[in-house]
C-alpha cells in the first residue's frame, strides 16, 4: 500500500489524473481513471476496525454503481493496484461537491494550490 499511496498523494499534489486496476470482491474488477481528492482512515463503527480509502472523481473505467460518470466514488486502497500518473493530462480542478471537513482522519488531500510537477518530481529526485 506505501507505493500506491505516494503515487497518490503525488497526484493530488499536482492535480493529475491517474489510472488503477482494482480488484475487490463483489465489485466490478478492471481499471478506474479519475482524479483523486482525498485519502482518509474509516473506522468502522461497530468493529474499530480501521480502512484506508481514496475518495476519487472517477472519470472513466469499470463501474458497478450504476452512476454515470463522472461520478464521486470511494475505493479501498488495498484493492487498488497499478496506479499511475497521466501526466499528458491536463491539471483536474477540484470537483464540484468536494468536502475535506467531513473526513475526520485524512491521509492526504488535494492541493488547493496547483504545484507544478516538473518541479516537484526534480525536487524529489
Amino acid at each position: 500500500m506505501t507505493a500506491t499511496l505516494i503515487t497518490i498523494e503525488e497526484a493530488m499534489r499536482t492535480r493529475t489524473p491517474i489510472t488503477f486496476r482494482y480488484e475487490r470482491p463483489g465489485k466490478t474488477p478492471g481499471t478506474r481513471s479519475g482524479n483523486p481528492h482525498i485519502a482518509f482512515i474509516h473506522r468502522m463503527a461497530k468493529t474499530g476496525e480501521e480502512h484506508v480509502n481514496l475518495l476519487l472523481w472517477q472519470t472513466a473505467g469499470a463501474t458497478d454503481s450504476g452512476q454515470t460518470l463522472p461520478s464521486w466514488r470511494t475505493f479501498s486502497l488495498n484493492d487498488i493496484t497499478e496506479p499511475t500518473l497521466v501526466p499528458e493530462a491536463s491539471p483536474f480542478d477540484i470537483a464540484e461537491g468536494y468536502k475535506p471537513e467531513v473526513y475526520e482522519h485524512p491521509i492526504a488531500k488535494v492541493s488547493m494550490v496547483l504545484s507544478d510537477p516538473a518541479t516537484s518530481r526534480s525536487s524529489r529526485g
